[in-house]
Formats: structure tokens, C-alpha cells, sequence
């Protein structure tokens, strides 16, 4: 709130505060910022369908930038222009535009070159749930912990999912 961010924000700049640590730690931190795969919602305001409205931005990481408070703001505007970019659009617009921006991403799959050139190094995901307690059976569910995939060029995937008062990481 400090900041004037997001929850997305948030968890996007402390992944990335993580990455940037464990990867220095490791002398492996690449001089260029990483970019995350981030998936965001295109579901227009008033819109009931029952159908899935998600979309994928590409967002800059900053974890090139040492200082949290300047990488927190580098990676709120990559988020906010990546959302500008669906501004406006109608629900087939933004899908076409998505397999526009992923398709090189599928050519180089079958190429086998995703390894090398992939277009963007992580996977980052917050999954809204239940905001309530659970129970089964009178037993509380305790948490939510997500699983994902894990693809080709794409060593880390991070997916949160709310529960609760509660976040649950996947790493």
C-alpha cells in the first residue's frame, strides 16, 4: 500500500528479490534483468461468464536493480504497461493478440531451441482461492499448496494460491 502496488506487485518483487539473492549467492546473476511469465485476468468488469478470461504478460523483473524499492517500481510499471497493452480490448481481440505474442515462443518448441533462447526465464502465478476456511469432514483444511509445470527453457515455476488469511507457495 506504501507503494501504491498491487498484491501481484508484491509477490512479483519478492520473488524476484529471492532470485536475485539465491542466484548472487551462486555467482549466476545475469547482468540483464530476468523476465517472468506472469498470468493476469482480461475479465472486463460486469462480465459473468463462466468461462476463463486469462491472459499472459511478459514482465520485466528488474533484478538487475540492487535497490528493492527502485526494482518494486521498474517491475509495477512493466506490469502496468503489459496490462495497457489489453486495455480496451474485446475477449477474441486480447486472444488473438496473446497467440500473436506467443508464437515464437511455439516455434522455437519444436525447434528444440527453447532452452537457449527462451522468452522469458520464470513462471510466476498468484491463483486466487477461497477466501473462508474449509473444512471436510469437521477437519480444517490447513492450506493450499499449488503444484505446476515445469517446461522446456523454463527451470522455475512459482504459483501461489490465496487461502484464507493464508498464502501458499509452489516453488
Amino acid at each position: 500500500k506504501a507503494m501504491d502496488g498491487t498484491f501481484n506487485d508484491a509477490v512479483l518483487a519478492m520473488s524476484a528479490g529471492g532470485l536475485r539473492l539465491y542466484l548472487q549467492n551462486h555467482s549466476q546473476l545475469p547482468e540483464k534483468s530476468m523476465k517472468a511469465m506472469v498470468p493476469v485476468s482480461l475479465r472486463q468488469k460486469g462480465d459473468i461468464d463462466s468461462s476463463n478470461a486469462i491472459g499472459a504478460i511478459s514482465a520485466d523483473l528488474a533484478t538487475d536493480v540492487a535497490d528493492p524499492i527502485k526494482r518494486f517500481q521498474k517491475i509495477q510499471a512493466s506490469m502496468v504497461a503489459g496490462k495497457e497493452l489489453f486495455k480496451g480490448m474485446k475477449p477474441k481481440e486480447a486472444a488473438l493478440m496473446l497467440q500473436l505474442i506467443q508464437a515464437p515462443g511455439l516455434l522455437l518448441m519444436p525447434l528444440g531451441l527453447m532452452g537457449r533462447l527462451p522468452p522469458y526465464n520464470t513462471i510466476i502465478s498468484n491463483v486466487p482461492g477461497p477466501r473462508q476456511p474449509m473444512y471436510w469432514d469437521g477437519a480444517r483444511l490447513d492450506g493450499v499448496y499449488p503444484a505446476s509445470i515445469v517446461t522446456e527453457g523454463i527451470a522455475l515455476n512459482i504459483t501461489l494460491v490465496s487461502y484464507d488469511e493464508n498464502v501458499d507457495f509452489g516453488i
